[in-house]
């Protein structure tokens, strides 16, 4: 059991979670330009597995919700792209 689920505020690529767990949902909302957010398995940096690659055109939002969790194993590395974009992670 991963215990209660916590909510990430990413305004910069970093780690979401430096463990296993469980995804359960992402936003990310881009500020003047387009933005992305790739979740990666991986604890330390971008080089996992992808757990889910998003987008969002300037000055819009896009909300990722799967029907079950999604599991990883290492960890959670958020990379974030955009000028003033920002994404939070929903993960056990």
């Amino acid at each position: 059991m991963f215990g209660p689920a916590r909510s990430v505020d990413i305004s910069s690529s970093a780690a979401a979670k430096a463990v296993p767990g469980q995804l359960v949902a992402a936003v990310l909302t881009a500020g003047s330009d387009a933005a992305t957010l790739i979740l990666q398995d991986d604890p330390d940096s971008a080089d996992g597995d992808v757990i889910v690659n998003l987008s969002a055109v300037a000055n819009t939002s896009v909300t990722f919700q799967p029907a079950a969790a999604i599991s990883f194993s290492k960890g959670c590395y958020a990379s974030l792209t955009g000028t003033a974009s920002n994404a939070t992670v929903v993960i056990f």
